[in-house]
């Protein structure tokens, strides 16, 4: 032959998922790619659209991660595997960048029980309809219920005594900036008097702990109904205001942490 010049032959790759599959457009969150084909030879790329491309971490031939580059805009791209600036996936994946963080979240409580099962309400500011949100608490993920754009709630799972930091979530990425919470051991009740009350319309059900509940956020229901609660200044009386009337018969007080 007059000329002869190497060749070089990429091995595609695959990939099948990424986790998560959504981020904020600031970037510098942590994402996972699993597929086929990595090889770890320190020239493999993660492609985020027309974002700068960021190295690959290969863990073995299923698995690297990327740091999440920032983008421009919010908005699903591409995401492709290079080798030397050469794509070498064969079909890219989506990834889906979220504006930035939400923020100005209000909870209806900051302190949750150990035991788990507290309900919280959350404000937010506009959300979109029908997404599976999650409530981050600490490690842990629950399902939120999307009540309204600025509403959801959710219930919390069984936690360490500590504080954690709670934030929303979706496809596993915090979407809001995250806000402390306080995990209490629930206190135990010494004392509930009256037991029976002859005024049927407006009466107060004083409940007595075995500890300080100044800082549970406690409130109180009278059957399915919120009613008024206060903590009396002595830190361990919670009164149960009732106003309004009401029938005679059996019916019951609970306390809840939060809402």
């Amino acid at each position: 032959p007059l000329h002869s010049a190497s060749l070089t032959i990429l091995k595609p790759v695959t990939i099948v998922l990424l986790s998560p599959s959504i981020g904020s457009n600031n970037g510098g969150q942590l994402i996972s790619v699993y597929g086929l084909g990595f090889e770890n030879d320190g020239t493999l790329a993660c492609n985020f659209g027309s974002a700068a491309s960021v190295p690959a971490v290969v863990f073995n031939s299923t698995t690297l991660n990327c740091l999440l580059p920032p983008h421009q805009c919010p908005g699903r791209v591409n995401v492709t595997v290079s080798r030397r600036d050469d794509v070498v996936s064969i079909i890219p994946a989506e990834f889906e960048y979220l504006p930035a963080l939400l923020t100005g979240l209000t909870l209806s409580s900051n302190t949750v029980s150990s035991l788990g099962g507290t309900s919280l309400s959350i404000s937010t500011p506009y959300l979109e309809v029908y997404r599976p949100y999650s409530c981050r608490f600490g490690y842990k993920f629950v399902p939120a219920t999307f009540i309204n754009a600025t509403m959801l709630s959710c219930e919390s799972p069984p936690l360490d005594i500590e504080m954690i930091d709670f934030a929303i979530s979706l496809d596993g990425a915090d979407i809001s900036t995250s806000q402390i919470v306080s995990v209490l051991l629930p206190a135990d009740i010494l004392l509930v008097d009256p037991m029976a009350v002859d005024n049927l319309s407006d009466f107060n059900i004083s409940v007595y702990f075995t500890s300080n509940i100044t800082e549970y956020g406690l409130t109180c229901k009278f059957d399915s109904e919120p009613i008024l609660a206060i903590v009396e200044s002595n830190c361990f009386q919670l009164t149960c205001s009732h106003q309004g009337s009401s029938v005679s018969g059996y019916h019951s007080l609970s306390i809840y942490f939060g809402a």
